[in-house]
């Protein structure tokens, strides 16, 4: 057996799947266009979920093959040496040897080698395209998590007043979590990543905010953690190193990480009692 024949057999159908669920969703996402951002977003984000589901369910249930369907009974061929006789396949797989007729005197005869076939088949070379993309698209998710980990050593702890905005916003969304947040120099956006332990990184000019945008600020991140938009983003970078070959797959990321700012956005409106267009500054400026 090929170790690389698996592999190579579960690609396409997971790739074709991921095509045809993909198509149903834009086609589906069109019927959302009156919904909320956050409902909008969780459509999405349970999208992306299948789409990286696709290839465990493939491994955990071989039998089951996304658009090519298997036969269990199906047998593999299986080539036959003749050296010195023909032989004739029966509907029950019976052999049965053929006399050959006598060799002809002054006639020589002569004995063909097998053709060698190319092992590099087209399957197999966009397989290798497809296994680059996906190992680039893991690398640069890596380096980015250090990346941000290193900016997270490098930065301040913030002062107890954004500490207890921090904790006044947390309670506002009643979110029962602790959350570090910390200042960087280095950072040019608030940034909000972590599954299990959140942070908040703030550029420096935050400090620079009065409280009410500080309080506003802190909310739209603190959204985004009550929101679990670390992890849908997560999943939906996996499902794309997966799927990036197909467009729509970063079509579907694109709109995933528009509305979760689009989300935040809506929730930070809803629970302030301000204009929205000093609201709509401080986005600008920070």
């Amino acid at each position: 057996m090929n170790p690389m024949s698996n592999p190579l057999n579960d690609l396409v159908p997971v790739l074709a799947a991921g095509t045809a669920i993909l198509t149903l969703a834009f086609v589906s996402g069109r019927f959302l266009r009156a919904e909320a951002a956050a409902a909008k977003k969780s459509f999405w984000m349970i999208t992306l979920a299948v789409l990286l589901l696709i290839w465990p369910l493939e491994v955990v249930l071989p039998d089951w093959k996304f658009g090519l369907p298997t036969n269990k009974g199906e047998k593999s061929a299986t080539t036959i040496a003749v050296p010195t006789s023909a032989v004739l396949v029966t509907e029950a797989t019976e052999l049965k040897p053929l006399s050959l007729p006598p060799q002809v005197p002054g006639i020589n005869t002569v004995e063909l080698e097998p053709v060698a076939t190319s092992t590099w088949s087209v399957v197999r070379i966009f397989a290798v395209v497809w296994l680059g993309g996906f190992t680039l698209l893991l690398l640069r998710l890596g380096i980015g998590r250090i990346a941000l980990a290193r900016l997270w050593r490098e930065g301040q702890h913030a002062s107890s007043e954004w500490d207890q905005l921090a904790r006044e916003s947390a309670s506002a969304l009643e979110l029962h979590r602790k959350v570090a947040v910390r200042i960087s120099p280095a950072a040019r956006l608030p940034m909000t990543w972590g599954i299990r332990n959140p942070r908040i990184l703030l550029p420096e000019n935050a400090s620079k905010l009065s409280e009410e945008e500080r309080r506003a600020l802190l909310l739209h991140e603190m959204t985004h953690i009550a929101s679990s938009d670390a992890l849908a983003l997560v999943t939906g970078q996996l499902a794309v190193a997966i799927h990036w070959l197909n467009p729509l797959a970063w079509l579907a990321l694109a709109r995933l990480r528009f509305l979760q700012e689009l989300a935040c956005d809506q929730r930070v409106l809803s629970l302030q009692k301000g204009d929205p267009a000093d609201y709509a500054g401080l986005l600008v400026t920070i």
